[in-house]
């Protein structure tokens, strides 16, 4: 009998291949092994060498429950960039926004960032839910990241729009429903009329186009973000240190997380202690700083990589 796939789709370009490495790698080890991973990335502009597309491939080719495609979309991304607000962004990130005229082959379809990494089993996310009555299943951060939205110079709807917004790093898009209702025109559409004011680009405009009442929200673990340990914590404590003991060590200070408005107690402490995805949002990456939170599990990762490659 042959295994139920599971679609999965990256978008970066050479300057992230370490990175994908990383998040091929610790998906596939934590990967159930009842299903077929079908990894794809995508690219607008051929820049991704054949060297790195080489290791890439090799690295992926070590599980047998997988396989990688590379795929070029027809997509004039310099244009569609041109003007957007890019910090630490790689214009390959607004391909999200067009996915379903991509994947006419698929029902739905994980979509994830490369700067991350995964610390458990990504299948009950795409198989335990039915997004039947949604365009999209996504992670909101804690309440406490309103405060960033709230500082914006954005108009009230935009505001609006974006508190409890799901993050662009870990999503399931049901591409039939998004194909039926012409998503992909209105993504695009407001690309083109928040271009100028949106701050973290694909994700401000999936969650200004899509409403609340058509997104799944899924548990925080499923992309727990580093930035979320600097919201949680008043002591400058690193938990990254690899086994449960540290737990035990940092025991009181746990019962100082509190429920919020999108999670409850039991929710943040899951994510906090096993996560599914560790998210290295924002610019501060472990392998362009000298310290960041959960460093150590990305570098173990990074490490056997090294080893296998």
């Amino acid at each position: 009998m042959s295994k139920e796939i599971i679609p999965i789709c990256f978008t970066f370009d050479d300057n992230y291949v370490n990175p994908a490495l990383v998040a091929f790698y610790s998906m596939l080890e934590n990967a159930d092994q009842k299903y077929f991973y079908k990894i794809y990335v995508l690219q607008a502009k051929n820049n991704i060498s054949e060297f790195s597309k080489e290791k890439l491939t090799n690295i992926v080719k070590l599980f047998n429950n997988a396989e990688l495609e590379f795929k070029k979309v027809n997509f004039d991304i310099d244009l569609e960039w041109d003007g957007v607000f890019s910090a630490h962004f790689s214009p390959e990130i607004l391909i999200k926004l067009i996915l379903p005229s991509i994947f006419n082959n698929y029902d739905k379809i994980i979509v994830s960032d490369v700067d991350v990494v995964f610390t458990g089993d990504i299948s009950k996310s795409f198989t335990n839910y039915n997004l039947d009555n949604y365009y999209i299943a996504g992670v909101r951060s804690l309440e406490k990241l309103n405060d960033f939205y709230a500082a914006q110079s954005y108009s009230d709807e935009v505001k609006e729009k974006l508190f409890g917004s799901i993050g662009a790093g870990y999503m399931i898009y049901n591409l039939n429903a998004m194909r039926e209702n012409n998503l992909e025109d209105l993504f695009l559409d407001n690309l083109k009329r928040y271009r100028k004011i949106i701050t973290q680009p694909e994700q401000d405009i999936i969650n200004i186009s899509i409403d609340k009442d058509k997104i799944l929200y899924l548990p925080l673990k499923y992309m727990f973000c580093t930035y979320m340990y600097r919201l949680i914590k008043k002591e400058k404590l690193d938990l990254s240190c690899s086994g449960k003991w540290i737990y035990y060590f940092a025991k009181k200070w746990l019962k100082k997380i509190k429920e919020d408005k999108y999670n409850t107690k039991n929710e943040i402490l899951e994510a906090f202690i096993s996560p599914v995805q560790i998210h290295y949002a924002t610019g501060i990456k472990p392998w362009n700083v000298l310290f960041c939170y959960k460093k150590f599990i990305w570098l173990k990762y990074f490490s056997k990589v090294k080893k296998e490659g």
